[in-house]
């Protein structure tokens, strides 16, 4: 990676997060870490955990209506009392499995409404040792692999599964849409390109849930070009080689959320690949644009990446669909997160 062109090479956002990612692979690797909440493990998609408490005073208007709001440091007393009534809360019988089981529920509703494959037609793999973990009618799941289902669901609104054959992602992360798609249809070839070290991660933990179906970094580190494909097997890639999609044609393009931790001329690179030879592409994004580093080197982008920066790219589509994104139990996503497909132009 580090020898590729600087159009393939971590970002600003990337290289402050590998600051802590790097670190934390060589010295805790793999083990338990869908477990670690405060890691940067969550930034690639790959943590499943309980949420701190179940249940916000803040969102009530009980605890927290107007003439309250008045009273001075009201906010602290609210964070205070939150402690007490999760532990009560959390002690009635039945009501941490309840709510538990709410994305499981929600995927569900969507389901009915997208014609998605069943939610019950596959179950989430345990690699990583997830902390949020529940059981329905024999299946086990996690909350976060709902939040994948979810992008998955969005996509059958526009498009029938059974009717794709390959699909290219970029910023694969911890690779949870491809377990998802490939659980529910297993004749579909992935094509999947990260930067590394997320490509590691990536690739340790499709491995594990799909040992016979990985064809390694390791394997197709040297290709010059796309090979032969084998129907229903998922290839990994650096992210410096996406060139090699130049000439070739795929179903469909994904990229989520890490198109919105790039530049918009790195962005308009990628999209080069991408415009034309794509039949579908499917966005999950922060479309106004992500925080801006104070400076080279902080946290955050040094230029955002926003919805006109994609539709200057796919010059070669239709915006068929945006929407607010939802998370995996119905509620609106923070901070502005859309979908957004594209179906390309019929050529006259």
């Amino acid at each position: 990676m580090e020898k590729a062109p600087e159009l393939y090479k971590p970002t600003n956002y990337w290289e402050y997060k590998a600051n802590f990612l790097q670190p934390a692979l060589k010295e805790e690797g793999l083990k338990d870490f869908r477990r670690k909440a405060v890691s940067v493990y969550a930034s690639i998609g790959g943590v499943d955990v309980l949420p701190k408490w179940w249940i916000d005073l803040h969102k009530s208007r009980l605890f927290n209506n107007r003439l309250l709001r008045s009273m001075p440091f009201w906010s602290k007393v609210l964070d205070v009392l939150n402690g007490p009534v999760n532990k009560i809360a959390n002690a009635v019988p039945g009501y941490t499995e309840y709510l538990k089981q709410k994305p499981y529920r929600y995927a569900r509703q969507v389901e009915k409404e997208t014609g998605a494959a069943p939610v019950e037609n596959f179950e989430a793999s345990l690699a990583g040792n997830p902390e949020y973990v529940f059981t329905v009618k024999g299946k086990t799941y996690t909350n976060n692999i709902f939040d994948y289902y979810l992008r998955y669901a969005y996509c059958c609104r526009f498009v029938n599964f059974n009717e794709i054959d390959v699909i290219v992602e970029l910023g694969s992360g911890s690779c949870k849409l491809t377990e998802v798609i490939k659980k529910l249809h297993p004749h579909i070839t992935f094509l999947l390109f990260d930067i590394s070290p997320q490509l590691y991660v990536g690739e340790r933990y499709l491995a594990t849930v799909f040992p016979d179906d990985v064809i390694s970094y390791e394997k197709n580190r040297n290709m010059q070009s796309i090979p032969q494909l084998e129907k229903g097997k998922i290839y990994m890639f650096g992210s410096w080689q996406f060139p090699l999609l130049q000439e070739f044609k795929y179903d469909m393009f994904f990229n989520l959320t890490s198109f919105q931790e790039m530049e918009p001329h790195v962005v308009a690179n990628y999209l080069k690949f991408v415009d034309g030879n794509a039949r579908y592409v499917y966005l999950h994004s922060k479309m106004d644009g992500k925080e801006v580093a104070a400076q080279k080197g902080g946290f955050g982008v040094m230029e955002p990446t926003k919805l006109v920066h994609f539709q200057q790219g796919l010059t070669a589509y239709d915006m068929a669909d945006i929407r607010d994104s939802r998370k995996e139990t119905g509620e609106l996503k923070w901070n502005g997160h859309k979908d957004a497909f594209w179906i390309r132009k019929k050529i006259s």
